[in-house]
């Protein structure tokens, strides 16, 4: 399989009646294999999940994306393109596989970047930063030849020296405002 180069994004809510045309054109149309399109089926109360089950079995360059309650048309679109963002980094389209413990990573790359575990602190670019990072993190893991399978130890660890430094930082600012409680008080 060639690496992607282009993704179309179709959000789909409660077209079950047309998804089996939309599919067969969709086939007609797509002749390359750089190319492919992600059917967003948008928490569709009809059959649409079924259908698209039943039309999308083969292996295709065709593959659906369930959100599973309706969050409006936006969301619809963002899930998809949160999936072709997925099939580019990984070079591999598994629908069974992908969102997979991302969430560790997600912690990861915002402890890496400033935010307590406990809340109430943070910054968006601190969270940029924990990104890059993390992903600098991952490279360096790549490079040293440390097997993948130690990858979600190595982010385990890392969010357990980002609590840890957390706590420090959080004990020395107590002791700190204490201090200048006791100055405050004596003078």
């Amino acid at each position: 399989m060639s690496s992607m180069r282009m993704s179309l994004v179709i959000p789909c809510y409660n077209e079950a009646r047309n998804l089996p045309l939309l599919v067969a054109r969709l086939r007609e149309t797509f002749v390359r294999d750089d190319i492919e399109a992600i059917l967003v089926d948008n928490g569709s109360t009809d059959d649409s999940p079924a259908v698209l089950d039943a039309l999308l079995r083969s292996p295709s360059r065709i593959r659906s994306v369930r959100v599973e309650k309706n969050q409006g048309y936006g969301f619809g679109i963002l899930a998809g393109l949160a999936a072709a963002f997925i099939v580019f980094y990984t070079n591999s389209v598994s629908p069974s596989a992908h969102g997979n413990f991302y969430e560790l990573y997600a912690i990861a790359a915002a402890v890496l970047g400033g935010c307590s575990l406990r809340g109430g602190e943070g910054s968006v670019l601190g969270i940029v930063l924990g990104v890059v990072l993390l992903q600098i993190l991952q490279n360096l893991v790549n490079l040293l030849g440390i097997p993948s399978s130690l990858n979600f130890a190595v982010m385990g660890t890392v969010i357990l020296l980002g609590v840890i430094a957390d706590r420090q930082f959080m004990l020395r600012r107590q002791r700190l405002d204490g201090l200048a409680r006791v100055e405050a008080g004596s003078q």
